[in-house]
């Protein structure tokens, strides 16, 4: 999925959407993903591919930090874990507020476009000039 969905330091709040559709297309991407976590829990070393991964994205997401694009107030590194995370809110059945029924197409919209915004407003820059 990494290589499907390549970071876009410049556009995080877009990047989190693609994210969010991969996740929503292959659910089992992230089932396996969660599964080594809770297997092998925070102590193991990281897979080095993700590993390479997630430096590239800090990294990309660190110059984008510089050019005044994303905002400084988080690491890059927290604001990749973040924007991981958010993409992820509606990938599980039982996630935060689901409903008991399936959720429409209509539904699957709005998740989106609440991840896209919750991403925007986390790394858009704040102005210091009134």
């Amino acid at each position: 999925m990494a290589h499907e969905t390549p970071i876009d330091a410049a556009d995080l709040p877009a990047y989190a959407g693609r994210l969010f559709d991969g996740f929503q297309a292959r659910p089992q991407v992230l089932h396996l993903a969660t599964w080594y976590e809770l297997e092998h829990g925070p102590t193991v070393d990281i897979p080095e591919p993700v590993a390479r991964s997630n430096q590239h994205k800090a990294a990309a997401i660190a110059k984008a930090q510089k050019e005044g694009l994303v905002s400084k107030h988080f690491s890059a590194d927290e604001l990749l874990a973040l924007v991981l995370a958010l993409s992820k809110t509606w990938a599980f059945p039982l996630s935060y507020c689901a409903t008991a029924t399936p959720p429409t197409p209509a539904e699957f919209r709005r998740r989106r476009r609440s991840v896209v915004e919750a991403v925007r407003l986390l790394v858009t820059p704040v102005s210091s000039t009134p």
